[in-house]
């Protein structure tokens, strides 16, 4: 298995391909997150998208229905393949030809990231109240937050 360095190294990056995982994917997905250090949950009802270099899988998102609302969790991309645009083709492709709002509560320091994606910042107390209780936990782990939303008008 040959790393980005290694790639870059050979000044030659490998196509990356995105794709949905399948449910044979799924317990490779959760190899990957526990790797990662990502302490979510998931189902087998998520639909995930990957992100694969060769046969090494380099990123993962995960769109998720939670009390009737769509929800985006899980963005994750390898570090030592971070800066290549993985995770805005990851995000753009998930959210092309969403017909519905999606929501997400991404690093603070990734807002201009998620709003190049049409995501907005919500005010806490105008987000669902599940929400604003999951980050009400986040913020026990030292780091900043902040909700988004894509409203229905950036859906395509």
């Amino acid at each position: 298995m040959m790393d980005r360095a290694t790639f870059l190294g050979h000044k030659t990056i490998p196509n990356v391909v995105l794709h949905q995982a399948s449910v044979e994917d799924f317990s490779s997905v959760i190899r990957l997150y526990e790797e990662w250090g990502y302490g979510g949950s998931y189902s087998p009802d998520d639909r995930i998208w990957l992100a694969d270099a060769g046969s090494e899988t380099v990123g993962v998102v995960r769109l998720v229905n939670e009390q009737e609302l769509l929800i985006l969790r899980g963005m994750f991309v390898t570090a030592q393949w971070r800066g290549n645009g993985i995770a805005s083709r990851l995000l753009r492709h998930v959210t092309e030809g969403l017909d519905e709002p999606c929501w997400c509560i991404p690093y603070a320091s990734l807002e201009g990231f998620y709003r190049r994606a049409g995501f907005v910042p919500v005010g806490e107390q105008d987000a669902p109240v599940f929400l604003q209780e999951r980050l009400g936990r986040y913020r026990w782990t030292g780091r900043h937050y902040l909700i988004m939303q894509r409203p229905v008008e950036c859906a395509s």
